[in-house]
């Protein structure tokens, strides 16, 4: 049995009433501890996944090491968390528990499904637990498009970037490029 924890920022919302927890990662915590205890028949591993290509790319550890980072990634991978567990050669009558603020951002949704058809040719259940408050996290992402610039002193340059958003559905936003407090520029998107 394999649980896969989501370590994206959007883990550490506060948008919780569950006693003992505040946030999406602590109340995913405790249901991962929950399934990882001890069973006969059952060997459990629990990984963390996030915007990485590969299984616990945040750490090497297990989310429930308490030197475990916590939910630091930018997005969910949920495609990759789940291939890195279907290539594994003994992938075929396992299950997968997914615990997750629900939120698959991280590439086309079609190759997600394609993932998901993959676990279901093998005999490989997928479990679901979503974590979280309908309202959800409003974010921007600024991606530089060209990281690798060569600047000269003097000279102007050109800084292309890719802007990608979550919760903003129709809403009309402000981006503004600041050098300290002088603005460069802004635009108004939506």
């Amino acid at each position: 049995v394999h649980v896969l924890v989501d370590a994206s920022a959007s883990m550490k919302t506060d948008d919780l009433a569950v006693e003992g927890t505040s946030t999406r990662w602590d109340a995913a915590l405790n249901v991962a501890k929950a399934l990882a205890k001890p069973h006969p028949n059952l060997d459990v591993q629990v990984h963390a996944f996030s915007d990485t290509g590969n299984l616990d790319g945040i750490s090497s550890m297990s989310p429930l090491d308490e030197k475990h980072p916590g939910p630091i990634g930018r997005k969910s991978d949920l495609r990759n968390a789940l291939n890195s567990i279907l290539k594994q050669t003994n992938a075929a009558g396992q299950a997968i528990f997914l615990l997750s603020d629900g939120a698959h951002n991280a590439g086309a949704e079609r190759l997600l499904l394609e993932s998901a058809d993959v676990a279901s040719s093998l005999n490989v259940p997928i479990y679901t637990t979503t974590f979280g408050t309908e309202s959800g996290v409003k974010n921007v992402v600024l991606t530089a498009r060209s990281p690798r610039l060569v600047m000269f002193p003097g000279r102007s340059v050109v800084v292309r970037l890719s802007i990608d958003q979550r919760g903003f559905r129709q809403e009309k936003i402000e981006v503004v490029a600041k050098e300290g407090d002088s603005i460069l520029a802004s635009q108004a998107m939506k």
